[in-house]
């Protein structure tokens, strides 16, 4: 027979013979809070959760997260670890993909920004050869002399105290983001949880311990994912930024034009322009398209092209 019980979650009455809740919705709801309370208490050791304690360690500051949506930031981070790829084979070919920033976050007067508007996807090698360079102007920064001594993080502090700060800064974007997101635990707390399932008592044990006793236990599925080839990381950052990009042979240098920098193009002739033009129609593909300036084109050539 039903009974009269108030609802967990929007506290209202309802009559049922054993459910908890009065809708689907007050459940769902439910569960994303006892999600979050749990994404938050556990955050400094989640994935995500440490690279973002580990950058603004770097920084000295969580000033860095201003203005930032956690979420779109979460986002562009697992887009760059998808690009690298996993569990490949050494013969194959790895390419290795980093968020770079546009405005460095080591410079005498500013501190570059960890927004999305100020990353860029590029492979690991262009991220070190570029350090430290800038154009003054492009991406996002703070200056040092706006810093708040209350927010400074110290390289002692912990990644408990960081976490907390981080939160406390970030508001209602880190409630987003512990919400709606699905944030999974770094590799070696799962591997500690893995043991300590297991009856493997994995205090005082270092990271080689940990990783030759997990190899003892795991026989989970090895799945594989290939890392993307620079060319196209290149064009879906161009996309992603509003950056118009030159049709051509890529070189990684193309990279400095995400960073701001300009981009010197050779004028094609006319043969190889109607050349490129017939190879794209037969083999279909997508480009944007910058010229430079003092390109005079002699265009009678794509009259082939839109026979009367």
């Amino acid at each position: 027979m039903p009974k009269t019980k108030i609802c967990k979650e929007c506290k209202k009455k309802f009559k049922t013979i054993r459910a908890t809740y009065c809708s689907d919705a007050c459940n769902r709801r439910c569960l994303r809070k006892t999600k979050a309370a749990k994404y938050s208490t556990d955050f400094h050791k989640l994935k995500f959760g440490l690279w973002l304690i580990g950058e603004c360690k770097r920084a000295q500051t969580v000033e860095i997260l201003t203005g930032v949506n956690l979420c779109e930031l979460h986002s562009l981070w697992v887009t760059c670890k998808k690009y690298s790829g996993f569990n490949q084979e050494e013969w194959e070919v790895i390419r290795k993909y980093e968020l770079s920033h546009i405005s460095p976050v080591a410079h005498p007067q500013s501190i570059g920004l960890l927004h999305p508007d100020n990353l860029v996807i590029a492979p690991d090698y262009y991220n070190r050869k570029r350090g430290t360079r800038w154009n003054g102007v492009s991406g996002k920064w703070i200056m040092k002399y706006n810093l708040q001594t209350k927010l400074r993080v110290k390289q002692t502090d912990t990644i408990e105290a960081v976490s907390k700060k981080i939160q406390k800064f970030c508001g209602s974007s880190f409630t987003d983001l512990v919400e709606s997101k699905t944030l999974s635990k770094s590799f070696i707390h799962k591997m500690k949880d893995k043991l300590i399932e297991h009856g493997v008592d994995v205090s005082g044990l270092s990271y080689e311990e940990i990783e030759k006793q997990f190899a003892l236990h795991d026989s989970s599925k090895k799945y594989v994912l290939q890392s993307e080839d620079c060319h196209t990381v290149f064009i879906e950052e161009c996309e992603r930024l509003g950056v118009i990009y030159c049709i051509g042979n890529y070189h990684i240098d193309q990279f400095d034009q995400l960073h701001g920098e300009p981009v010197f193009v050779h004028s094609p002739t006319p043969e190889c322009l109607l050349r490129n033009v017939v190879n794209d129609l037969l083999k279909p593909k997508y480009y944007g398209h910058m010229w430079s300036i003092d390109c005079q084109m002699e265009l009678n050539g794509y009259a082939v092209l839109y026979p009367l």
